[in-house]
């Protein structure tokens, strides 16, 4: 939670309605049966879990994309504590009548825990499986980047009218080429790779070298793009 102010500030505010829920509990005179004082206990526990969901909804991971998949985590957490705070109290009012049973008392306040924990396990675990998947992605796309960012300094660095053209139009061919590579492709970018170390050694030498060079690479990618709309 450091330096989390939005997350330290909702912690605030959960040790404030702990207070304000035992002031209203005690001060007010509900009649003290049983299922009153269950569902002091239960709402007083779903204050501190409310205050733990809202800590793990905002403490995992640094970056804002994880700070915002925290928030259904938050609340749900949110909507636990409310509701169970609510139904709390009505069991308390509605003592001022008649006593709610115990079982009813019980079952209701565990069915809103249970539901609850299982909403918040799961979102989390959405969480997970997107931060992984967008992980997986950046690293996916590393090798087609790197490629993109040779090709743009080769293009560059031609003085040949004829073979600078040649080469940015092979620059944009790399940078419209799927993004994402795949254990099919591999093979091909590592050859693309070779190739391209040798075409930025002849582009300022050898410009027929360079074009020929150009030539097998543009193969060689239509081959990788092949590869990868085959594979979906």
């Amino acid at each position: 939670m450091k330096n989390n102010k939005k997350g330290i500030s909702f912690l605030a505010v959960y040790a404030i309605v702990l207070v304000l829920y035992n002031v209203i509990f005690f001060v007010i005179p509900f009649p003290k049966n049983a299922s009153a004082f269950i569902e002091y206990g239960a709402s007083l526990l779903a204050i501190v879990l409310g205050a733990v969901i809202t800590y793990i909804a905002f403490s995992k991971g640094d970056t804002v994309k994880s700070k915002v998949y925290g928030f259904p985590i938050f609340r749900l957490g949110m909507y636990y504590s409310a509701v169970q705070l609510v139904f709390g109290l009505a069991v308390c009012i509605t003592g001022f009548w008649v006593e709610v049973p115990i079982y009813v008392s019980v079952t209701v306040s565990v069915l809103i825990l249970g539901l609850s924990l299982i909403g918040v396990i799961g979102a989390d675990n959405v969480r997970d499986v997107i931060e992984r998947q967008e992980v997986s992605d950046a690293a996916a796309i590393q090798n087609i980047s790197a490629l993109i960012s040779d090709m743009k300094g080769i293009s560059e660095q031609s003085t040949d009218p004829a073979l600078k053209a040649r080469l940015q139009k092979l620059y944009e061919q790399f940078r419209y080429s799927d993004p994402v590579s795949s254990s099919a492709t591999l093979e091909l970018e590592a050859k693309l790779r070779e190739e391209i170390a040798a075409l930025k050694g002849s582009v300022s030498s050898d410009d027929s070298a360079a074009a020929k060079k150009a030539e097998e690479i543009e193969r060689l990618l239509e081959e990788r793009n092949r590869i990868c709309k085959s594979s979906k």
